[in-house]
C-alpha cells in the first residue's frame, strides 16, 4: 500500500451490519414499503458509499410507479332473449 492510501475494505463486523441492512431493504422492497427500503439503503451507504445494491434500493424508492394500463371499455350486456309462444 502506498503512502496516503487506506484499505477501504469494511471489517467483518461492518460487513455483517451491511448485510443485515441489505436484507432489511430487500424484505421492505418485497412488501412495497419503499420508505423502509430507502432508510436501510441509506444506512448501508453511510457505511459503504460505493455499495451497488444499496444504490439500486435507493433508486428504486425514488422512481415513480408505472402508470397502470387503462382499463378496457366495459362489454355491453347481451340483449335479453325473449321467447314468445304462438298458439
Amino acid at each position: 500500500m502506498t503512502s496516503g492510501q487506506e484499505d477501504r475494505t469494511p471489517s467483518e463486523r461492518i460487513r455483517r451490519r451491511i448485510d443485515r441492512y441489505l436484507d432489511a431493504a430487500d424484505e421492505a422492497a418485497a412488501r412495497f414499503d419503499w420508505a423502509a427500503a430507502r432508510e436501510n439503503a441509506q444506512a448501508v451507504l453511510r457505511l459503504d458509499p460505493e455499495n451497488g445494491d444499496a444504490q439500486v434500493f435507493l433508486a428504486g424508492g425514488d422512481r415513480e410507479p408505472a402508470a397502470p394500463a387503462p382499463a378496457a371499455p366495459p362489454v355491453p350486456p347481451e340483449p335479453a332473449l325473449v321467447v314468445r309462444e304462438f298458439g
